[in-house]
């Protein structure tokens, strides 16, 4: 039976198994049909897209999306129009966001995330996928969008060269009247069109440089949040080539999700008021995960035995389908033995949050208004006592498969670490059997 379990998780994971219905459960929670059964099967014969175009301005973002909108059928957001629409609506969102912009303040990164998932949540959206059109912009508002489970299938990259872009936006040319946008050397106004023709604002020389700028400063940690799904591709040649790379990205699976090599398995703890509980959540909007906490099972001997029904979620089928994210557990040396030497459940990360006793206590003070010292250190202690007790068994193949992970600073920030270190090459070579105990 065990083989039979490990022959049928790897053909899972060979195959994808899991990105490609992740994708599709994603959508038909939002979808909500009446007939569940005949959606799921229109959803395999088409597959939604999801999709980002990024890009510096002037990189030919606003061709490209309109040649995808054109071919796929996916609906065109962009967080500008969403904005004045829902202004013009007077929805409490728009609302919040004249405010803002009445008071000549920037939008709040949530606010637009907000719109966002707002308008992916509508029937249009997940009956025929989406684009998002230069957002996110940074790595604040994408992992704020991850945060929010809101998860692409594609995000494209154009990469133009800085010389390119500057001559790009210079030429620009606006038609006020139809907002046809056209370029003075690659494709001139015609003669009855030219004369009304403008150079916006922001295609200024300063302006562009500046924005430049901004987007290079923002360009790696924007990458690094998508790094598993991102593609770059050439900009700097004619719309319809750089289109037939982008076409053939897009033709590929939809489930190309960044669990393609495993379903994850976590393990997360940390000593009180260091975040294992805000961050748990994240995770699981972000991966889809089952989220286990064993101190609601009892384990009150810290014995193998009293394990076992932990053991038995563990291996239950949504578990292992989608993963699991266990918190609470394991809490001694023999729990830690028994999962490591089941090999269906044997976990692929197990993270540590690491945070300064100063700044549990400032956390605790904050949250409970009585938190001590003194439970602080305890804390501390026990979490100390669980790291040597990875140690004592692991100590057979010499390396413990804890990572400890910064747990400081804003929320998003520790989220993003979380991730990175979950869809990068951190993986263990210490995912064997250790020896059991005796």
């Amino acid at each position: 039976m065990a083989s039979s379990n490990l022959d049928c998780q790897e053909y899972a994971e060979q195959h994808n198994l899991v990105g490609l219905f992740s994708n599709m459960l994603q959508d038909l929670t939002v979808a909500r049909p009446e007939d569940p059964l005949e959606w799921m099967i229109d959803f395999l014969k088409v597959p939604k897209r999801r999709i980002i175009v990024t890009g510096a301005p002037a990189s030919g973002k606003g061709t490209q999306c309109e040649k995808i909108v054109e071919k796929y059928g996916v609906v065109h957001l962009s967080t500008g129009d969403l904005l004045r629409a829902a202004v013009k609506a007077g929805s409490p969102l728009g609302l919040e966001a004249d405010n803002y912009m009445k008071s000549g303040q920037l939008v709040p990164d949530q606010l637009v995330i907000d719109l966002v998932k707002e308008k992916l949540n509508d029937d249009e959206c997940s009956r025929r996928g989406w684009l998002l059109d230069g957002f996110p912009r940074t790595r604040a508002q994408a992992l704020s969008m991850q945060a929010s489970g809101i998860l692409p299938t594609h995000v494209i990259q154009l990469n133009v060269p800085d010389e390119d872009l500057m001559d790009r936006a210079l030429g620009r040319r606006l038609d006020p009247e139809t907002g046809k946008i056209y370029h003075i050397k690659t494709n001139p106004p015609p003669a009855d069109v030219a004369g009304r023709c403008i150079q916006r604002s922001d295609d200024q020389e300063e302006k562009v440089r500046n924005r430049l700028n901004q987007y290079h400063a923002n360009l790696i940690p924007l990458c690094e949040a998508f790094k598993s799904i991102l593609v770059s591709v050439d900009g700097n040649r004619s719309p319809q080539i750089v289109f037939e790379d982008v076409d053939k990205l897009l033709s590929q699976s939809s489930s190309s999700q960044d669990r393609a090599h495993r379903v994850p398995r976590i393990v997360l703890f940390g000593p009180p008021h260091s975040g294992v509980r805000t961050l748990s959540h994240l995770l699981v909007k972000r991966f889809g995960v089952i989220l286990i906490d064993g101190s609601q099972i009892d384990c009150s001997d810290d014995s193998a035995a009293s394990f076992s029904q932990l053991v038995r979620l563990l291996s239950q089928r949504d578990s292992m389908t989608n993963g699991y994210l266990l918190v609470n557990s394991p809490r001694s040396v023999a729990q830690i033995t028994l999962l490591q030497n089941i090999a269906q459940i044997r976990p692929y990360h197990t993270i540590c949050l690491s945070v300064p006793a100063d700044e549990l206590l400032r956390r605790g003070s904050e949250l409970e208004g009585q938190t001590t010292r003194e439970s602080v250190e305890e804390g501390c202690v026990a979490i100390q006592s669980l790291l040597q007790s990875y140690d004592e068994v692991f100590n057979v193949i010499g390396q413990s498969p804890v990572i400890s992970l910064d747990g400081t600073g804003d929320v998003l920030e520790v989220f993003g670490r979380a991730v990175d270190v979950i869809l990068g090459d951190v993986k263990l070579e210490a995912l064997r059997s250790v020896v059991p105990l005796q």
